[in-house]
């Protein structure tokens, strides 16, 4: 069937990268099915025993609730993928299936998708990546709703390279919590399966009010889910898009508070490594947050992390974020705590300027900034500022980690609640 051919190699497809070879014998087991407006393609709680592939057609998927009305998540057209999930998890459907004009449409059973699967790994991770690109993208998706290990899916409320963040419930209790679900994308990768499980233990070592607890740990769907405490709030990096920059005393308060929490994560022998305004959060009651401790390290002179760490680090990439990371971590170099350092001044100097210490886009000019920085001084900076401020940005901003001389527990002398919208 040429028009089944070419829909399959469309751009549209996920399959277009696939040899010709394969789209035609991917194509040879699948077998052609109609249907009209109306008609269900899959039905939400059944077993996955096929998907399919749009030919011809739209439908749209529907997440039905316990109580309540079903909510409408996806639409679905020409060259679209239907019940990958199902498929790929082993789990029942997520959702209804219906379609909205006549449609018709190439089904692969699950046999036929495992035997193919098994000789041609690439369909597994292809639509494995399928999988994880439609998780997450919308406030509710295939998950809400869903009881899983004991805990209900309410709703999506963040979304990374790493996983996606939802809020959920616990049935034994009723208590609000988040639940971490680690991005489909990373299931064929080591070392960040490695750094999502080590971001538990690390968790799970924190007694600390400004770090969210760990409750629960476990796979489901194929992948992993951390259970953690529901922070209420507003991150920095929402607060500088709504309002700028703080005058001096809310940020020596935010960063004394950040100060004490680092202070503690070091005494640990941990490194936080993703320090940035969108990992800061200031709750209601005028307490930060610290989150997403998804690329912590433990410290290099703890010999029984040593040989882990080079296996997860090695070979060399860049982990972080560009704009707020030490000029040392964009080398193969071993890093420390004063990563933390460079990340926390970082922070300090966009809040009280109300722009990045560096804002280039390209990485290389990014990293030549970052050697090349010269702090403005207090006047230039903002009214108000202390020398005693203008020290540590000097020190924390500092491009060779030797000379970033930073007392953290001094620091932490000026923390203090913050008095900040949380509705913005």
């Amino acid at each position: 069937m040429r028009e089944a051919l070419d829909i399959l190699a469309s751009r549209a497809s996920p399959f277009s990268e696939f040899s010709r070879e394969l789209q035609r014998l991917l194509l040879s087991v699948m077998r052609v099915c109609h249907y009209q407006a109306g008609d269900y393609l899959m039905r939400q709680g059944e077993r996955g025993e096929y998907l399919l592939l749009i030919l011809e057609g739209t439908a749209r998927a529907y997440v039905r609730y316990p109580v309540g009305e079903a909510r409408p998540i996806a639409e679905f057209s020409t060259g679209a993928v239907v019940g990958e999930i199902s498929l790929l998890t082993d789990e029942p459907r997520t959702a209804d299936v219906i379609a909205t004009t006549a449609t018709r449409a190439l089904l692969l059973t699950v046999t036929d998708f495992q035997r193919l699967a098994d000789a041609h790994p690439q369909l597994r991770i292809v639509l494995t990546f399928v999988l994880a690109e439609r998780l997450g993208q919308a406030t509710h998706d295939g998950l809400s709703g869903k009881d899983i290990h004991g805990y209900r899916i309410v709703r999506r409320v963040g979304r990374g390279g790493m996983g996606i963040v939802y809020e959920g419930v616990a049935n034994a209790t009723g208590a609000t919590i988040a639940l971490k679900m680690m991005s489909h994308a990373l299931l064929y990768q080591p070392a960040a399966i490695q750094r999502f499980r080590r971001e538990a233990d690390a968790l799970r070592s924190f007694h600390h009010e400004s770090i969210g607890q760990l409750y629960d740990h476990f796979a489901a769907y194929k992948t992993e889910f951390l259970v953690m405490e529901f922070c209420e709030g507003l991150t920095l990096a929402r607060h500088l898009a709504a309002q700028g920059s703080l005058d001096e005393a809310a940020v020596r308060r935010i960063i004394g508070q950040l100060a004490d929490t680092l202070h503690y994560v070091h005494l640990l022998g941990l490194t936080h490594n993703d320090l940035k305004p969108s990992n800061v959060m200031i709750g209601p009651s005028g307490r930060t947050k610290l989150l997403d401790f998804g690329l912590v390290k433990f410290s290099r002179d703890a010999e029984s992390r040593a040989s882990e760490e080079a296996t997860i680090t090695q070979p060399f990439t860049l982990l972080g974020t560009p704009q707020y990371m030490a000029p040392e971590q964009f080398s193969s170099e071993p890093t420390d705590y004063r990563v933390d350092v460079y990340g926390l001044a970082c922070i300090a100097y966009e809040l009280l300027t109300g722009r990045p210490v560096v804002t280039s886009t390209d990485l290389f000019a990014m990293i030549q900034d970052k050697q090349a920085f010269v702090l403005p001084s207090r006047h230039e900076i903002g009214p108000g500022v202390t020398t005693a401020m203008h020290a540590f940005l000097a020190h924390g901003l500092e491009a060779r980690p030797e000379k970033r001389a930073v007392d953290l527990h001094q620091v932490a002398r000026w923390a203090g609640p913050v008095e900040l919208p949380v509705d913005q």
